[in-house]
């Protein structure tokens, strides 16, 4: 299954161009191919197009539309009251996607997926491996898992089974190689 297959199962995905980017910085060449290829657009709303939310059992991973993404670097590279930007965030840095504040993010140097958690930027990162295309795949595929398997896949402390972890480990891996790797520790292990 490729990744636009995938996050369609959560949304619509269309091809989404370049321009349609609201940056003040140039947009990396690997995010312009991820919304070309990809391209979650979601449905729409009173304020356009509202994006696709990858439903978990915690908190959802929202992916925003390619002209809406400027703008939810919010609160990342700017703070989002006095709009004053924030010295600690690396420039390179693009928010991808976030779970609740947890942000995935791409580096534009290295060219691969790192996680965050709220306020631990840029001392405490998590690299995923992988590029947008790779990493999201992996996520959509692992919430795809957890839809499915229900309270099958949770222990009666409400912890993912190492079973069933393992399972979707090997899985993951098999469709994204090392990004399917970091999902999982990302999402099992933080």
């Amino acid at each position: 299954m490729n990744t636009r297959e995938l996050v369609s199962r959560f949304g619509a995905c269309t091809p989404q161009p370049a321009s349609d980017w609201q940056g003040d910085i140039p947009l990396p060449d690997e995010i312009a191919r991820f919304y070309q290829e990809v391209g979650p657009l979601g449905e729409h709303g009173r304020k356009g197009y509202q994006g696709v939310t990858l439903p978990g059992d915690g908190n959802d991973i929202y992916l925003v539309p390619l002209a809406g993404l400027w703008k939810e670097q919010a609160g990342y590279r700017w703070d989002g009251r006095t709009r004053e930007p924030i010295d600690e965030w690396p420039s390179q840095w693009i928010v991808l996607a976030w779970e609740g504040a947890d942000a995935y993010i791409f580096d534009a140097e290295t060219k691969s997926m790192l996680f965050a958690l709220p306020g631990a930027w840029p001392d405490d990162v998590h690299p995923i491996g992988g590029g947008p295309t790779e990493v999201v795949g992996a996520l959509a595929l692992y919430r795809l898992r957890c839809e499915e398997a229900g309270d099958d896949a949770l222990t009666a402390d409400f912890e993912p089974r190492p079973e069933w972890v393992d399972s979707v480990r090997k899985e993951l891996i098999e469709e994204f190689g090392p990004a399917g790797e970091g999902v999982v520790k990302i999402l099992t292990e933080i």
